[in-house]
């Protein structure tokens, strides 16, 4: 079967976060099969910070994070 969901650190949304807190971390109920995890499947948006802001209306868009996947059982780790 699929995969469900069991656990991620930090949470999705999670806010006052550390900048030097660069790892996320996804545990599933069973383990992943590494063959299908890739920059296509594992996407990561960074949304722009709440405060007063005088840049472009583009620098308002959600961003894709480059980063390093590892699979380890049932854990996807992303490294940005």
């Amino acid at each position: 079967g699929g995969l469900s969901l069991l656990e991620m650190n930090p949470d999705d949304g999670s806010t006052n976060m550390s900048f030097q807190d660069k790892t996320i971390t996804l545990t599933f109920d069973n383990d992943v099969d590494e063959s299908t995890v890739n920059d296509e499947t594992v996407v990561v948006y960074t949304y722009p910070v709440s405060g007063f802001y005088t840049g472009g209306s583009s620098q308002q868009e959600p961003k894709e994070l480059r980063k390093k996947l590892t699979v380890e059982d049932n854990k996807i780790i992303i490294e940005l």
